[in-house]
């Protein structure tokens, strides 16, 4: 499980997120639906159908500020939070190409990243106790860079390369909004 804390706009945001594993298959919409009922309102989780869509932390914590930021000025391409997540994630404009690569309809394999503002709980904890409703197990994360390079369509690149071109998709989304 990862942790990132930071400041956007005065307000203190946290992002959890790590990688999940379930020994029977699930459907992203149906663990977003129940997640959704359990959270509180200024409290958002990203569910992502294979955790190799979980990047490294510096994409993570740029998308998380893009995204936030959007949210916050009321400057967003979509009308919720976590899909606005997904679009600076994967660097595009169109929601449908977003909930596209982040959904499966049958996975054991599940990326989890829980977004809050302004929120004294332990959200570490939150998540684990989401992931435990549905037998869902802690397990490192894996192979992003080769997912990634396929999404943005380039050669998989090193490390950094592939974090820059992340950052810059992300950059060149949020000042075309």
């Amino acid at each position: 499980m990862n942790r990132l804390q930071f400041s956007v706009k005065k307000r203190k945001i946290e992002v959890v997120y790590g990688c999940f594993e379930s020994d029977k298959y699930l459907s992203t919409r149906d663990l977003i639906s129940a997640f959704k009922d359990l959270l509180n309102k200024n409290e958002w989780i990203i569910v992502l159908g294979d955790s190799n869509l979980i990047p490294a932390r510096e994409i993570i914590s740029s998308t998380a500020l893009y995204a936030i930021n959007a949210y916050l000025s009321r400057k967003m391409i979509s009308k919720w939070l976590e899909i606005e997540f997904l679009l600076y994630l994967f660097g595009t404009r169109n929601i449908s190409e977003a909930l596209r690569i982040a959904n499966n309809e049958s996975t054991r394999d599940i990326g989890l990243i829980l977004v809050a503002i302004n929120s004294e709980k332990n959200h570490e904890a939150e998540l684990y106790s989401l992931a435990r409703l549905f037998s869902l197990e802690e397990k490192k994360c894996g192979n992003w860079q080769e997912r990634y390079a396929k999404i943005y369509g380039v050669e998989p690149l090193e490390y950094k390369k592939l974090v820059g071109v992340a950052r810059a998709k992300a950059a060149l989304l949020a000042l075309s909004v």
